[in-house]
């Protein structure tokens, strides 16, 4: 697929663990310790939005631990209101976290323009915005900092160019949500991300939902198309997406 894109930019693409849940700080810095020392991953992801105390307690054990050694990001996943969102958002700046996701609501754009300009960490966002419209609405507020779409849920390849197309035009750059989702979401995520230009990718640019399988991306498929080195996914080079879907197994799900 990333032929019919224009070519690929990359071969490989760097993925974060996404997510650690909500944990006591000793546990998630274990946790942690785990992802960096079996799994080789140097970004992980952390859910927040427990208050600010346990917020602050939890990243600041990481810092502790670990210093420099992992890029934290974090998903409030829209637990706060702004004040409390931006007083977090401070905490997170001077322990250099890479990105704050929803901090807030994305129906409250207005919300995330005084959040992103108050804060020097930036602010992603959201796999909870469907259209190329409502995307353009938050580039034109400076309301987001990191565009991270849901290529299933906005419209597919198509629409995920014109997201891009805006986000290259605003000066924006992208990554993406994956989280749970099957098979064909996370291998045509894989075959974008290759066809986009260095300067409107981030790093990290593929999510790695680690704790759960989702039985439709992983039993619904013949073979394995999420291929790590370390904390680096192969881009699948079959045809296509680079999946073959096993229908025999699909049909089980189907009721």
């Amino acid at each position: 697929m990333y032929k019919l894109l224009g070519g690929a930019f990359r071969d490989r693409v760097k993925a974060y663990a996404s997510s650690v849940l909500f944990m006591n700080p000793e546990d998630t810095v274990k946790e942690i310790e785990r992802l960096v020392q079996e799994g080789g991953f140097r970004y992980v992801k952390i859910k927040i939005g427990r208050g600010y105390d346990m917020d602050k307690a939890v990243i600041k054990a990481i810092r502790d631990s670990l210093g420099n050694e992992v890029e934290i990001m974090v998903d409030a996943n829209t637990a706060y209101n702004v004040s409390t969102a931006v007083k977090v958002g401070r905490m997170l700046e001077k322990y250099d976290v890479l990105w704050f996701e929803e901090p807030v609501p994305p129906d409250n754009i207005e919300a995330y323009s005084r959040i992103a300009k108050a804060l020097d960490v930036p602010i992603a966002a959201a796999e909870t915005l469907f259209t190329k419209y409502q995307w353009l609405e938050f580039m034109i507020k400076e309301a987001v900092d990191i565009v991270m779409p849901d290529i299933a849920r906005v419209g597919g390849i198509t629409e995920a160019m014109r997201i891009a197309a805006l986000a290259d035009a605003f000066g924006i750059p992208m990554t993406f949500h994956v989280g749970l989702s099957g098979a064909a979401c996370r291998a045509a995520t894989l075959q974008f991300i290759a066809s986009l230009p260095s300067h409107i990718t981030f790093t990290p640019t593929y999510e790695y939902y680690y704790i759960e399988k989702n039985p439709l991306a992983y039993e619904v498929v013949n073979g394995t198309f999420e291929i790590f080195k370390k904390d680096d996914v192969e881009v699948p080079g079959k045809p296509g997406l680079g999946i073959e879907l096993n229908e025999e197994k699909l049909r089980g799900y189907v009721s």
